[in-house]
């Protein structure tokens, strides 16, 4: 993570000390990443900063925050053993935020409503929490625990680095303005690490993230000449 934050730090401490910064702006919207829509709440909340870079090319940094704060998905699973048949579910609970980095090209001034194509990269932090329950072995549910399996809620956090392109349109970068786009979204740095503990790993639970996603949102901001 090291050898990632340090080039991108160094590059925005040029961008943002650069001489040819025109005009910035502050903006919050809602949005759609489906990077986590297997856990049913791929939506957001946004807030971040603009800052144009001459005449084509805009800079911003925006927080994410998925909504529901919670929501879960309920899976079965089961597997052979000595005693018969075991049997168990787990609710699948994720929360998440998220900060990104995009640099956008305008296809016409930026400071006009113009189109353009954006890319980028984020740092994504969930926590992922499995809610075992309704163990049972061979038909009989006495049972709260089998072998290292038990019943109850494990917690897990997991880093993720999605990259992103995006297309989008907005509009006149003076006082008040929105901005929507669309896109995709990858994980090619994983998108699927171990479920902790290893109790539930070994019997088949596996985190729900999007190694190929789609995206989409709309913010509303208001811009200031520099």
């Amino acid at each position: 993570m090291k050898i990632l934050s340090q080039p991108i730090i160094l590059v925005l401490i040029i961008l943002l000390n650069s001489a040819n910064v025109n005009s910035q702006g502050i903006k919050a919207g809602v949005g759609f990443s489906g990077i986590t829509q297997r856990y049913t709440n791929p939506n957001y909340f946004t807030i971040g900063y603009d800052q144009n870079l001459g005449e084509k090319i805009s800079i911003s940094l925006t927080y994410n925050l998925g909504f529901p704060p919670s929501n879960d998905v309920e899976l079965t699973y089961g597997f052979p053993s000595a005693d018969g048949n075991v049997q168990f579910s787990v609710n699948h609970i994720c929360t998440w935020n998220e900060f990104s980095f995009t640099s956008k090209y305008f296809f016409r001034d930026n400071s006009d409503g113009s189109f353009y194509s954006s890319s980028g990269v984020s740092l994504l932090k969930a926590k992922n929490e499995y809610e075992v329950t309704s163990l049972s072995v061979d038909g009989n549910s006495t049972y709260t625990n089998y072998g290292d399996l038990s019943e109850g809620t494990y917690d897990q956090d997991i880093t993720l680095i999605p990259l992103f392109l995006n297309i989008g349109y907005r509009g006149e970068f003076e006082g008040w303005y929105f901005d929507v786009y669309a896109g995709m979204g990858i994980l090619p740095f994983g998108a699927n690490p171990d479920v902790e503990p290893a109790a539930l790993a070994n019997r088949g639970v596996e985190t729900r993230f999007a190694p190929v996603s789609f995206q989409f949102g709309i913010t509303y901001g208001i811009s200031w000449a520099n």
